[in-house]
């Protein structure tokens, strides 16, 4: 009776296991590129759908690659806007290396790729960090005196591990100046951010 218990968990684990893996960012301008050479293409792709929305990282590469042998007369425009978001996906091409080298890495060790302020590739692992910036200041109107702002800094994580196991994060510090009403409300309250 055990082993037979053991044979029937050892084939229910046996079957492949689809799982969730990393996506391209939504509505950024890579989308609307890959959109366009999928209508280009002439045929709709058997992996990459671009109508959900929610683009594979890995499946965008492949779709990529393939435009690039199959369309040999594209601009030198479009070849260089393929081929930079190949290298933001390196980890995801043919070989594994599909990021571009750097001309002027920093200290020999930071950006030794284009688009990765480090990119580690060993065996069956990945590792891509990059950092993340952003800074917003506006006026409000009836508020001179004050100028508002939105700071957002941190790192982006991406790995994966025999391209099985995968992990994305984002690990963010976010410091803001509301508007006037806001800061209002948070006095009258008391309340702390």
């Amino acid at each position: 009776m055990k082993n037979l218990f053991a044979i029937v968990f050892a084939l229910g684990f046996y079957q492949t296991v689809d799982a969730q893996s990393a996506y391209m960012k939504h509505l950024a301008d890579d989308q609307f590129l890959i959109e366009r050479l999928d209508v280009l293409n002439g045929r709709l792709s058997d992996s990459l759908y671009t109508s959900l929305q929610s683009m594979s990282r890995k499946e965008v590469v492949q779709f990529l690659q393939q435009y690039l042998q199959k369309h040999r007369t594209i601009s030198p425009r479009e070849k260089e806007e393929i081929m930079r978001i190949i290298s933001k996906n390196g980890e995801w091409a043919a070989n594994g290396e599909g990021a571009e080298d750097s001309r002027y890495p920093i200290l020999n060790r930071l950006y030794q790729k284009k688009s990765d302020m480090i990119n580690v590739h060993v065996d069956q692992a990945d590792l891509v960090i990059n950092p993340i910036f952003n800074y917003q200041q506006m006026v409000e109107t009836n508020n001179t005196r004050q100028n508002l702002f939105l700071n957002s800094k941190g790192i982006e994580l991406r790995a994966n591990l025999n391209k099985r196991i995968g992990v994305y994060s984002t690990f963010t510090d976010n410091q803001e100046r509301g508007p006037w009403h806001h800061q209002q409300r948070v006095r009258e309250r008391s309340a702390v951010l």
